[in-house]
């Protein structure tokens, strides 16, 4: 997956916790931001959102993305 992908997925999930207020990552997103961080698929993870991105953490890896609305000014960090 290349990095325009996953800053097109991210900014999808970001949209929607905080303009719809979903409370989980959709499957098909899930399974993707997963997929990217090569980390198992029955992961249990928790999401911090706040008007900057949001964390996505696992318990062996930690993905920051940082939205801005020009798509080029979009970060993305595996932390």
């Amino acid at each position: 997956m290349n990095l325009h992908a996953i800053k097109t997925i991210c900014s999808k999930i970001y949209h929607t916790f905080s303009t719809e207020g979903a409370q989980e990552i959709p499957a098909s997103d899930l399974s993707l931001l997963i997929a990217y961080l090569n980390v198992s698929p029955t992961t249990v993870y928790c999401m911090e959102v706040d008007e900057a991105g949001f964390i996505f953490s696992t318990r062996t890896a930690s993905f920051r993305y940082h939205h801005d609305e020009k798509p080029e000014e979009r970060l993305i960090d595996v932390v």
